[in-house]
């Protein structure tokens, strides 16, 4: 097949890959309907949603220490839709056998037979590499701060290109005009609890820090809780709550001691909303993911102090970045004492938060970015 050209194509379709659809708590997934109900009721546009099921399938795996297998959702198997915001989006959902050749050949043929005006990859996937040339793909990167490895037409990043991007781009004869600069939105799981600080086992009185994620075993290093350490012996009235995953907190908390006697290990929660809440500060340890939270956490008006490096950085903006963890305790200890510059930073987190939920504006202003490419590129299969 050869590439269709703008003009040629359904202006009233959208098609979306998605390489893994769980439950709405799973980020991937929702960033996927996010955009299908944005879409559909703010764009009018019809949307074809499939789940390639790519993700660490079993397929022609080997034996290897700490192999790791993609979670599939048989349920959402069943149907010929998905309803979400009481929307009926059209949905195809892969066996869990995936990279199969045939499946991927007649996935190809329905999209070149169907001829959406635009086709969205939901982060990397081999069925959009396939029909990229046919179609070219905007792929929606899932880590705002780093460009996603792909061979798509069209990339999204949510910071400017620096140096070591150009270079990637151009080891596959790719440039600027195949990157989108653009704000990853979300949505935020709907809050559906009120708990308070009691039932959480938090001191009333307390300044908390909140750190969430669910690998905080290996992000969580010495480092950082010494800063948090170094702060807990210069205010009483400290306290820190982890969220997500951590099970070796109880150990690395024990060289610590001051830190011990005001630090939490809170689990995992569902509805993380009501917890954050419940905290004064969202302090990011030094790691590439966290954005999600990082969102949850500035919509409850939470300041932000975290690093340059990652998701967070890029989500959080520049009112919110300190150089390293001595910077950072500094920061820390400024938003404890002083109240007037802790509202003001709150004000500015709301507004941030505001920006990064407003998933309708950013992608509607994404797909006319696709669309003035793709009208000033049309003959892209002859440079091809």
């Amino acid at each position: 097949e050869s590439y269709i050209p703008i003009d040629d194509r359904n202006k009233g379709l959208v098609v979306i890959i998605a390489c893994q659809m769980l439950e709405i708590q799973h980020g991937p997934t929702k960033t996927a309907l996010d955009r299908c109900n944005t879409l559909i009721r703010k764009m009018h546009k019809n949307v074809f949603l499939i789940n390639t099921a790519e993700v660490c399938s079993e397929r022609g795996s080997m034996s290897f220490c700490s192999a790791v297998i993609g979670n599939y959702n048989e349920n959402l198997k069943a149907g010929k839709s998905l309803t979400y915001k009481d929307l009926t989006v059209p949905y195809f959902q892969c066996d869990n056998n995936m990279p199969d050749a045939s499946v991927l050949m007649a996935l190809i043929e329905q999209i070149t037979n169907l001829k959406p005006y635009t086709i969205l990859s939901i982060g990397p996937s081999l069925l959009s590499e396939l029909i990229n040339p046919i179609i070219p793909v905007l792929t929606i990167g899932l880590g705002p701060s780093e460009l996603t490895p792909t061979l798509t037409k069209y990339r999204t990043l949510s910071r400017p290109l620096q140096e070591h991007d150009r270079e990637e781009l151009n080891l596959i004869g790719y440039d600027e005009s195949n990157v989108i600069e653009a704000l990853f939105t979300s949505g935020l799981k709907e809050q559906t609890e009120t708990v308070s600080r009691e039932e959480l086992g938090i001191p009333a009185d307390a300044f908390v820090l909140t750190t969430v994620g669910g690998r905080l075993d290996a992000e969580v290093t010495e480092e950082y809780l010494e800063m948090l350490e170094n702060v807990a012996k210069q205010r009483d009235n400290l306290f820190v709550a982890f969220w997500g995953g951590f099970s070796s907190f109880a150990y690395k908390i024990e060289h610590f001691p001051v830190l011990k006697t005001r630090a939490k290990f809170m689990g995992f929660c569902n509805d993380i909303l009501s917890r954050i809440e419940n905290c004064n500060l969202y302090v990011n340890p030094i790691r590439s993911g966290g954005g999600t939270s990082c969102v949850e956490a500035m919509s409850k008006g939470l300041p932000v102090v975290a690093t340059g490096y990652g998701d967070v950085a890029i989500n959080c903006g520049p009112d919110f970045i300190v150089k390293d963890y001595d910077e950072m305790c500094q920061m820390i200890l400024k938003y404890i004492d002083d109240t007037d510059f802790y509202k003001s930073q709150s004000e500015k987190a709301l507004t941030r938060a505001k920006e990064l939920l407003d998933t309708d504006t950013n992608l509607e202003k994404l797909i006319d970015d696709y669309v003035n490419r793709e009208e000033g590129m049309k003959d892209y299969a002859e440079d091809r």
